[in-house]
């Protein structure tokens, strides 16, 4: 049975993984903010920035207008998926004309919503999705469903296992919070997450784990992402470098 009252502690899991950031003296003391600038005398108050047009069609017309082979494409999460895919398929940008390749949270649920059908044949790097296919994943899906009425997605899984790793640290330092007892206790801990395995690496303190290879398909009446390839152990090459 998965249990999902470590999401109830999420406002603790924030506070005990930024002391586990800490690097060299855990109990150094944090640099205030510098002091901005002051703005020049005569100037008026400084406009706020235009927001991004997402959605905004005309912004891909290059894209299509290129006739390009394929296409990658990188948003963050949130709401600029949604809206990016819809921006796409108004410009006649789908599959079907270009392959189309990203990170992950272009192809996620409310994404492929946006899409229909024209999402078909998207291909995409992730690490997680409702769909990976486990006996941990199965369960914790279910569990999340029936407690919150919604599939788990990137952020519910970072969640859940930094609970996971914030618990296991504590037992391992018999409940000791000391900010460097915390942080070495952490140090090369591994152990099977509904994404798969992952690894704290001893070096950088980064997770290492499974990326996926999946491509959109229509699965009886669903818009699902279907692995088709994985690439495991995955490090983050910029911290493994420095860390030489």
């Amino acid at each position: 049975m998965i249990s999902l009252r470590p999401l109830a502690w999420s406002a603790v899991a924030i506070l005990a993984l930024a002391r586990l950031a800490v690097a060299g003296d855990a109990t150094a003391d944090v640099a205030p903010p510098p002091t901005p600038p002051q703005r020049p005398a005569g100037l008026g108050a400084p406009k706020p920035p235009a927001p991004v047009k997402s959605d905004d069609a005309a912004s891909k017309a290059p894209a299509k207008d290129a006739n390009a082979d394929a296409i990658f494409i990188f948003v963050p999460g949130g709401a600029q998926p949604a809206a990016l895919d819809k921006a796409l398929v108004s410009r006649g940008i789908t599959p079907k004309t270009t392959k189309i390749l990203g990170n992950g949270e272009i192809a996620m649920e409310d994404a492929l919503k946006n899409m229909g059908d024209d999402a078909i044949g998207i291909i995409t790097a992730f690490h997680y999705d409702p769909n990976h296919a486990s006996a941990l994943n199965t369960a914790f899906v279910a569990a999340y469903d029936k407690a919150f009425g919604r599939n788990p997605d990137i952020f519910s899984i970072g969640g859940y296992d930094g609970m996971r790793l914030i618990y296991d640290a504590l037992t391992k330092t018999g409940g000791n919070t000391d900010g460097q007892a915390l942080i070495d206790a952490a140090k090369g801990m591994a152990w099977e997450s509904p994404r798969g395995p992952i690894a704290i690496d001893k070096d950088t303190r980064d997770i290492v784990q499974t990326v996926y290879i999946r491509r959109v398909e229509k699965v009886g009446d669903k818009l699902v992402n279907v692995e088709f390839d994985k690439i495991p152990d995955v490090k983050d090459p910029v911290k493994a470098r420095l860390s030489k």
